[in-house]
């Protein structure tokens, strides 16, 4: 039974320790996120390719590196939209610009450092919120 020797940290003879250790990688993975401390859904491709990244490096032995930022886009009636972070860790949420109009920033934070943000129609400002976020500056 594979269950088991895995639970127990044990691996079957003839693998590599380091695949009993691959986070898992793939728009349908569901990886463990050290902030919310739970497994999230990364349903999304960009989330894939970091994931993957991660994957390779614990494979070879090497630090997989800090988990990046849960982030998605998509285009929907002609409007970009980004979200990025952990909305689901906050304690506050202040919008800058008019949803109405449907060109707004919401930005999560808790304790007064930004943990997410909901970008529609705001596609330079990503950059530097992904920062601020990444930073977890006040």
């Amino acid at each position: 039974m594979w269950w088991p020797a895995w639970a127990s940290g044990a691996t079957p003879s003839g693998w590599p320790a380091a695949l009993w250790r691959t986070p898992p990688a793939g728009d349908a993975a569901a990886t463990f996120d050290p902030v919310l401390r739970c497994h999230v859904p990364g349903s999304h491709w960009e989330a894939a390719g970091r994931q993957g990244m991660r994957a390779a490096r614990t494979m070879l032995g090497l630090e997989p590196g800090p988990a990046p930022l849960t982030s998605f886009w998509t285009d929907q009636y002609g409007i970009r939209i980004h979200y990025l972070g952990r909305a689901r860790a906050a304690d506050k949420v202040q919008i800058d610009g008019e949803p109405t109009e449907r060109s707004f920033t919401a930005t999560f934070s808790r304790a007064g450092r930004p943990v997410a943000a909901l970008l529609v129609d705001r596609v330079r400002a990503l950059p530097a919120m992904r920062e601020l976020i990444e930073k977890g500056a006040p």
